[in-house]
């Protein structure tokens, strides 16, 4: 259950840091640029996350470990991935509790 909270927390940060950095590369002007490459800019807000997770050192949350893996390249995109899945319910549940649900 608490690793589950950890994920909300961090993917309700991992929004507002996904918005802050989008908002940065147009204001920078290579937002449409880095969008043009192929593969990179389909998943821009993936690769956010992912780097966010790696930047904090965040814990195993998806433990691979347990699968018989032992890399850590591998268990920072699965983390990564895991908390950017998890942004859309996060807001969900921030809407909720501001009562703007529904």
């Amino acid at each position: 259950m608490e690793t589950l909270v950890m994920v909300i927390v961090l993917a309700l940060f991992a929004g507002a840091a996904v918005g802050i950095v989008n908002s940065l590369l147009d204001l920078l002007g290579i937002s449409g640029q880095l969008k043009g490459i192929p593969f990179v800019g389909q998943h821009l807000d993936a690769i956010i996350v992912i780097v966010l997770v790696w930047a904090l050192d965040m814990g195993t949350f998806v433990g691979l470990e347990m699968m018989g893996r032992d890399n850590e390249f591998l268990q920072v995109v699965v983390d990564g991935v895991a908390v950017y899945a998890v942004i859309a319910m996060a807001n969900a549940i921030r809407d909720g509790f501001a009562g703007r649900a529904g």
